[in-house]
């Protein structure tokens, strides 16, 4: 079996720069796990969250860089990108498990264990959710503030991503329903004056496609975003749900087949096969309840910002960074 890799990334500040990790918490790190650690530093602009957010140097660099920081004179104190742990048999990772999650939560870093020389081509299928995933908002509750509903739909759509209500799609449809007489041009409105993309999915992205991975935009959220998200990235593949529009105006209704978990899995489980691949040899990555099924069968599975429900299921969690935290040590 494996060896196992205890990789710990750092978090990012809300423009998407990395908050490097210092030498008084890579210290701390290695004195509670009684691990040593390597130091990664990104040598490609680790300040500039257009650029890649992590690189394979082994050498520091300066935090108020990472920071990004305007004037920085180069005497901050050094910090790194990531640290990477010695390998740890299977049976002895116990410890470790212990240790981390509260002392990751008191340093604002994630942590994962990741198998030795496991590398981002040995994966074929890297599937992504969109809403508060790839993008930084749920668009649903973003059109519904159009009129004056966002609140309302809003508690839906958390209770929906928290898993609290059993049947998705009565919770997407009655949703949609409180969407009936915008006007289409509103779709475009959130798309200009609200959807980021969040930090690193871009570069997380271009990596997986460099490396010859699939790319697979999956969700439960509309065409006209999706289609946006994957023009702006260059994902291979998207699968969503479709608002109903008529002379252009939104139904309140739904056309085609509704996107839920299942369907998730099963496009997710399609896109693997596709490729000759078990799901096993793809990466999953959601933050919502209705993620969590395309994720159990992933052989990696992320849960990004998520809902508590869904990060305890997962193998691995960025609460503090960038989504490309992802490709440290297998990068």
């Amino acid at each position: 079996m494996a060896k196992k890799i205890l990789v710990v990334t750092p978090g990012c500040d809300p423009q998407g720069h990395i908050l490097p990790i210092t030498e008084a918490q890579k210290a701390q790190l290695e004195d509670e796990t009684m691990l040593t650690a390597s130091g990664v530093s990104d040598t490609h602009g680790l300040g500039n969250h257009d650029g890649p957010g992590y690189g394979v140097s082994t050498s520091r660099m300066g935090g108020g860089e990472a920071r990004g920081s305007a004037g920085s004179t180069g005497d901050e104190p050094l910090g790194y990108a990531a640290l990477t742990f010695e390998a740890l048999s299977p049976c002895c990772t116990g410890p470790v498990v212990q240790a981390m999650p509260a002392l990751a939560e008191a340093l604002h870093l994630d942590w994962a264990f990741i198998n030795e020389g496991q590398k981002l081509p040995d994966f074929k299928v890297l599937a992504m959710d969109m809403d508060s995933t790839v993008i930084n908002i749920e668009c649903i509750d973003e059109i519904a503030d159009f009129c004056g509903k966002k609140a309302e739909v809003a508690a839906i759509t958390e209770a929906a991503m928290r898993g609290e209500i059993a049947d998705y799609g009565d919770s997407l449809r009655r949703r949609v329903a409180l969407l009936k007489g915008l006007p289409e041009s509103v779709l475009q409105k959130v798309i200009d004056e609200r959807l980021q993309i969040n930090p690193g999915a871009r570069e997380l992205v271009a990596a997986a496609k460099a490396a010859g991975l699939h790319t697979l935009l999956v969700s439960g959220g509309f065409t006209q975003f999706t289609r946006h998200v994957a023009q702006t990235l260059g994902f291979d593949q998207v699968k969503c749900n479709e608002l109903e529009i008529r002379d252009g105006v939104l139904t309140g209704d739904l056309v085609g087949e509704l996107v839920d978990g299942a369907v998730k899995k099963a496009t997710f489980e399609a896109a693997c096969a596709a490729r000759g691949a078990a799901p096993t040899q793809g990466i999953a990555i959601g933050d919502g309840a209705n993620d969590l099924p395309m994720m159990s069968v992933a052989g990696m599975s992320v849960a990004y910002r998520a809902k508590p429900s869904v990060a305890q299921k997962a193998n691995r969690q960025i609460r503090f960074g960038r989504l490309d935290s992802v490709l440290v040590g297998i990068g």
